[in-house]
Protein backbone atom coordinates (compact mmCIF):
# COMPACT_ATOMS: atom_id res chain seq x y z
CA UNK A 1 0.00 0.00 0.00
CA UNK A 2 1.21 3.45 -0.61
CA UNK A 3 1.00 6.21 1.75
CA UNK A 4 0.83 10.05 1.21
CA UNK A 5 3.36 12.71 3.09
CA UNK A 6 0.60 12.53 5.88
CA UNK A 7 1.03 9.02 6.39
CA UNK A 8 -2.10 8.18 4.77
CA UNK A 9 -3.65 6.07 1.86
CA UNK A 10 -3.12 7.51 -1.20
CA UNK A 11 -6.89 7.58 -2.86
CA UNK A 12 -7.43 8.46 -6.61
CA UNK A 13 -11.26 8.77 -8.32
CA UNK A 14 -12.10 8.22 -11.92
CA UNK A 15 -14.38 10.80 -13.81
CA UNK A 16 -15.64 13.88 -13.77
CA UNK A 17 -18.99 15.70 -12.98
CA UNK A 18 -20.02 17.96 -10.24
CA UNK A 19 -20.52 15.59 -7.73
CA UNK A 20 -17.42 13.64 -8.31
CA UNK A 21 -15.65 16.42 -8.26
CA UNK A 22 -17.25 17.41 -4.71
CA UNK A 23 -16.20 14.29 -3.96
CA UNK A 24 -12.54 14.68 -5.25
CA UNK A 25 -12.35 17.89 -4.15
CA UNK A 26 -12.68 16.66 0.07
CA UNK A 27 -11.39 13.12 -0.02
CA UNK A 28 -9.10 11.99 -2.74
CA UNK A 29 -5.54 13.10 -3.37
CA UNK A 30 -5.45 12.68 -7.42
CA UNK A 31 -7.91 12.29 -9.94
CA UNK A 32 -7.94 10.15 -13.28
CA UNK A 33 -9.50 12.37 -16.21
CA UNK A 34 -9.05 11.74 -20.21
CA UNK A 35 -9.63 15.56 -21.62
CA UNK A 36 -9.46 16.01 -24.98
CA UNK A 37 -7.70 19.58 -24.94
CA UNK A 38 -5.26 21.05 -23.29
CA UNK A 39 -8.15 23.61 -22.44
CA UNK A 40 -10.18 21.36 -21.07
CA UNK A 41 -7.37 19.60 -18.80
CA UNK A 42 -6.57 23.67 -17.56
CA UNK A 43 -10.83 23.68 -16.59
CA UNK A 44 -11.27 20.38 -14.75
CA UNK A 45 -7.30 21.64 -12.55
CA UNK A 46 -9.34 24.59 -11.97
CA UNK A 47 -12.40 22.91 -11.00
CA UNK A 48 -11.10 20.18 -8.63
CA UNK A 49 -9.08 22.67 -7.27
CA UNK A 50 -11.99 24.93 -6.07
CA UNK A 51 -13.51 21.85 -5.44
CA UNK A 52 -11.17 21.22 -2.74
CA UNK A 53 -10.77 24.93 -1.48
CA UNK A 54 -14.35 24.82 -0.62
CA UNK A 55 -14.16 21.83 1.72
CA UNK A 56 -11.06 23.69 3.21
CA UNK A 57 -8.55 21.75 1.87
CA UNK A 58 -5.50 23.60 0.16
CA UNK A 59 -4.96 22.25 -3.47
CA UNK A 60 -1.25 21.06 -4.63
CA UNK A 61 -0.08 24.07 -6.99
CA UNK A 62 2.05 21.32 -8.99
Amino acid sequence: MTFSEQEQPVVFQAGGGPQRLKLAGRYTSGVYANPYTVADAQVHRLELREAAKRTGRVPRTR
